[in-house]
């Protein structure tokens, strides 16, 4: 079939020797047949098909259902099991995968049929683009592309359409609507996170304590939205629960073919006798653990066994996750269990990590009889192009060769810095051998037309950063909301992709070429803005690392603000993409702020530490180490630093590194105060009070007030928490100890007896006095083992209409800290507050 741009009407030319089925020619036309039935697809297929054959010829075809219609009054396209595909091409249909689907032309029918609704749907989106030339580019009309035909005239053929990777999935698209069906995106294996859904505490707690795991010496009863725990594995209880709850979800749907038993988001494994007895803990492989995975793989089996008595065809979809990423080593997983294996495939542009990777999935692969893969395509917590199709494509070809049949991925796409990657990427997970090249041509000479060549390279570009940037591949997040994303994309060729945008958009006159142009242009003007800004900061960045002498920083500094952009990245955001996820995925809590602050968060932070340091030593010198003295010190010691003036970019840096630093207190020695949350003691008034919090990833203002006071009695620490909130929908879920707190309103607590990363202890206590504590000795343990560390601590919490307080005693001897003899330590605080965003601030005290 011929095609020209869709300005222009066409006809669609076949060899005149050729049987054919005329859609439209002179005064024949089609109509369409449609099978009865209630699921959405199956009309959502034959209303799409007269929708684009009305968009494309401007005629209106008639759409009857098959019992209505008489054979012999028309030509008729078929959609769906009507009566006459059951008998033409009935055998064929039953033996179909389910995602399969047939596209039949003969001289006197057309046939569109799937195994299922949803394929049959498919198979009307395969004629469309096949036949007809529509294009689903990029959701939303923007993204529509139909040729205009003034006849049309199909060839006879017939064509069964299988995929390769039978399940394929993704999540965080939703704003892209009925696009991600058109893509083929449909999952048939249930794998996430469930045994908390299976093990429901609301309903089992009373009945059947047993199937709750033992944390220290005590049963362990989870909160609402925890998944810091596992049900016991080694009770034969919870492998009766387990099979049951998947026999429950098969009678209640039969058409399922998986039941999950996905781990809880989490560690918390059981530490009864019986579950020690069956754990094998593993060696870390290139940071990977494999503690739980005997544990863990063990009982699915035993769930397995007890299942396929009844449904023995049935899937059991898990993840190959945490501490259960590594294949047991010695077991072979029964036939029926599915493990998803979670990576970052965008990161294959990594040698090193690409082996690992492909290692661990082909050891996999010896352990299993089919897996799934599990990627992070992320757009959002990005402000650059993340293209990476021909790294996936390598990805799943392999994948494919190693028993994978399942694919999922987070993608929460920014569609205008991304173009054509979700549209291939579908395409590869269904064809793992499609042509990745000629998608990607036709996508660009489909979307700009007159100006494909131009942007044919702008996405090149885009693609060839990715791919050619320096470092080491990293599982799950790397570079989200990392302001070091921007090192991909070095000023030369910003510039250059910029040259393409610009090239492009003179060499169209078309208006909706002109429009889709736009998108991308507008997106992409958010990447030379946070980008130019992080690398004008990059000298600052480059002195810091070079222990460079503090007053020659904050030169660098000085002219870093003089490059930075004049615009206002919070306005240029809400103006452009407020009304528009499609173009930008909208920022996910805490994971824009750090993209806006670039370099300068690194450069406040990093004076604010050296400041700082240089007040304590001076202090020290003089034999008067109290929070007074050494904030003394820093105030006149910035000043001497960075002096007076500046541009406004300049002097908001310095006020807020000014800020940062001064956040030292003194613990006042005192009588134990009464730990019972509420902060009324007489000491609590004469402390210090450490406040001033910042947004996580930046050095802007939190928007709610946390007040934090210390103080000691010689042996233990105390702290007093005020955090100013509306508490009438405060979120506390979280189990009383050990619970997942950091979901809650909450305040995090860390302590460094020295300077280094460890030791340390994470300790967080919930509005309504949940407290969970770990401890990381020496920087060798897992999790698990820091978590099992529970300290001899005192906590309350108390809430009132407008704040939450809370008061905690930290045992200092645990730490190995005496008071009498280390004066200084070092704590950081985070404000958890779920209804108003995250802030946290850096203290230290005595």
């Amino acid at each position: 079939m011929l095609l020209v741009l869709p300005l222009l009407l066409l006809t669609a030319v076949i060899p005149a020797c050729a049987a054919s089925f005329p859609v439209l020619d002179g005064s024949s036309q089609a109509v369409i047949v449609y099978q009865d039935g209630t699921k959405e697809e199956l009309q959502w297929a034959w209303e799409d098909l007269a929708l684009y054959l009305n968009k494309a010829t401007g005629k209106t075809f008639k759409a009857v259902a098959d019992k209505d219609f008489t054979p012999g009054s028309a030509l008729p396209i078929y959609v769906g099991k009507c009566d006459a595909v059951r008998e033409a091409l009935g055998r064929e249909v039953r033996k179909l995968d389910r995602d399969a689907y047939i596209v039949a032309v003969k001289p006197d029918s057309i046939m569109l049929v799937g195994a299922q609704p949803w394929s049959t749907y498919w198979a009307v989106c395969q004629f469309l683009e096949d036949q007809v030339g529509v294009r689903w580019l990029i959701p939303g009309e923007l993204g529509e592309d139909v040729p205009q035909l003034s006849s049309l005239v199909v060839p006879e053929g017939k064509q069964a359409h299988t995929p390769v990777i039978l399940s394929r999935l993704w999540s965080g698209a939703q704003h892209g609507g009925r696009w991600n069906l058109r893509q083929r995106i449909h999952g048939r294996y249930n794998f996430h996170h469930n045994l908390n859904n299976v093990f429901d505490v609301d309903k089992y707690w009373d009945t059947n304590p047993e199937y709750f795991p033992i944390h220290g010496t005590e049963r362990y009863k989870p909160g609402k939205e925890d998944h810091s725990w596992q049900p016991c594995m080694s009770s034969e209880a919870t492998v009766q629960r387990g099979a049951e709850a998947a026999r429950e979800a098969f009678r209640n749907d039969p058409t399922l073919e998986s039941f999950s038993y996905g781990m809880n988001d989490g560690q918390g494994w059981c530490e009864c006798e019986g579950c020690k007895a069956i754990d094998r803990p593993m060696k870390t492989w290139h940071g990977f653990s494999g503690d739980k995975s005997v544990l863990f793989y063990s009982w699915l089996n035993r769930v397995a066994e007890d299942l396929e008595r009844d449904y023995p065809k049935k899937m059991l979809g898990c993840l190959a996750y945490s501490s259960a990423i590594l294949p047991p080593p010695g077991m072979k997983l029964h036939r029926n269990i599915i493990p998803y294996f979670t990576s970052n495939r965008a990161d294959y542009f990594d040698p090193k990590f690409k082996a690992q990777d492909q290692h661990l999935l082909k050891w996999w692969s010896q352990s299993a009889n089919q897996m799934g893969i599990y990627d992070y395509a992320y757009g959002v917590g990005f402000a650059v192009p993340r293209i990476y199709n021909h790294l996936f494509q390598d990805a799943v070809q392999f994948a494919a060769a190693n028993k994978v049949r399942g694919f999922y991925a987070e993608v929460y796409p920014n569609w205008g810095l991304d173009g054509p990657k979700l549209y291939t990427m579908a395409r590869i997970v269904w064809n793992p051998d499609c042509d990745v090249d000629a998608i990607v041509s036709d996508w660009n000479e489909r979307m700009f037309r007159d100006a494909a060549e131009p942007m044919k390279r702008y996405f090149c570009l885009a693609e060839d950063a990715w791919r050619r940037q320096k470092g080491a591949g990293a599982w799950a997040y790397r570079l989200a909301a990392d302001p070091a994303q921007f090192l991909i994309f070095p000023p030369a060729v910003l510039e250059e992709m910029t040259a393409c945008l610009d090239e492009a958009a003179g060499l169209t006159q078309d208006d909706l070429v002109k429009q889709r142009i736009h998108f991308f242009r507008k997106t992409f003007e958010l990447t030379r803005l946070l980008a130019g800004n992080y690398w004008a900061g990059m000298q600052v960045q480059e002195l810091i690392e070079q222990n460079a002498p503090v007053e020659e920083v904050a030169a660098a500094m000085r002219e870093m603000a003089d490059k930075i952009a004049n615009v206002n990245v919070d306005d240029y955001f809400k103006a452009t993409f407020e009304k528009d996820p499609v173009a930008y995925f909208p920022p996910l809590g805490g994971w824009f702020e750090p993209l806006k602050a670039g370099a300068t968060t690194n450069a406040t932070r990093y004076f604010a530490a050296a400041v700082a340091g240089e007040a304590i030593k001076l202090a020290q010198a003089e034999g008067k180490l109290d929070g007074e003295n050494i904030r003394r010190h820093i105030d006149r010691r910035s000043r001497e630093i960075f002096g007076e003036g500046g541009l406004p970019v300049y002097q908001d840096t310095v006020t807020r590194m000014r800020d940062m630093s001064l956040k030292i207190g003194t613990a006042l020695k005192s009588a134990a105060p009464q730990v019972d949350g509420v902060v009324d003691e007489p000491i609590w008034q004469r402390a210090d009070v450490l406040t001033g919090f910042i947004n996580w990833g930046s050095t802007s203002p939190a928007d709610q007030l946390t007040n934090v006071r210390l103080c000691h009695d010689g042996k233990d620490l105390y702290v007093a928490l005020e955090c100013f909130q509306d508490t009438s929908a405060l979120k506390v879920q979280a189990a009383p100890r050990d619970g997942s707190t950091w979901h809650d309103d909450s305040v995090e607590i860390f302590f460094n007896p020295g300077m280094d990363a460890a030791p340390h202890a994470q300790f967080i206590i919930n509005a309504a006095g949940g407290f969970f504590d770990q401890y990381d000795k020496d920087g060798t343990q897992d999790y698990s083992e820091r978590l099992a560390h529970n300290f001899n601590c005192s906590w309350a919490a108390k809430v009132y209409p407008d704040r939450w307080t809370a008061e905690v005693r930290l045992p200092m001897r645990e730490f190995g800290v005496d008071p009498q003899k280390l004066s200084l330590v070092r704590m950081n605080f985070v404000r958890g507050a779920q209804h108003g965003g995250v802030g946290y601030c850096l203290s230290r005290s005595r």
